[in-house]
């Protein structure tokens, strides 16, 4: 078993229907950057928490509201870059040889949408609405 039948492997699969996939990073982003997202979760959402400037008690309760609690996240990514550097790391380790490939044409904005993602699926760690 090669590195990318492993990975494809252990991914968790997502079953969507893709109507309307504008353009080949959105359909990248369905169908590598979800499942990875997935699968690395936890890991992600722990690596977060455990850096030590992250205000989080700013985004448990409710007395910010959500787009407050995603700029506010936005915002310590954007300062923290090793940090930042280090979540797209955690990303991009996990894809095939191929979808590695695609990310090198598309670096600036598969980039930009891993890190969406990811402040998304963070949020959803404090936010249940």
């Amino acid at each position: 078993m090669n590195r990318d039948e492993a990975l494809h492997g252990i991914r968790p699969e997502i079953i969507i229907e893709l109507i309307g996939v504008k353009n080949e990073e959105e359909q990248f982003m369905h169908e590598t950057l979800r499942p990875v997202l997935k699968f690395q979760h936890q890991l992600i959402v722990d690596f977060i928490k455990n850096e030590q400037n992250l205000p989080l008690e700013s985004l448990n309760g409710k007395q910010r509201s959500n787009a407050e609690k995603r700029a506010l996240i936005s915002e310590f990514l954007q300062k923290n870059t090793k940090l930042k550097a280090t979540l797209l790391g955690l990303t991009i380790g996990m894809f095939h040889q191929s979808e590695f490939e695609t990310y090198l044409l598309h670096k600036k904005a598969i980039d930009k949408r891993i890190i969406e993602m990811i402040i998304t699926r963070f949020l959803s760690e404090f936010t249940q609405d």
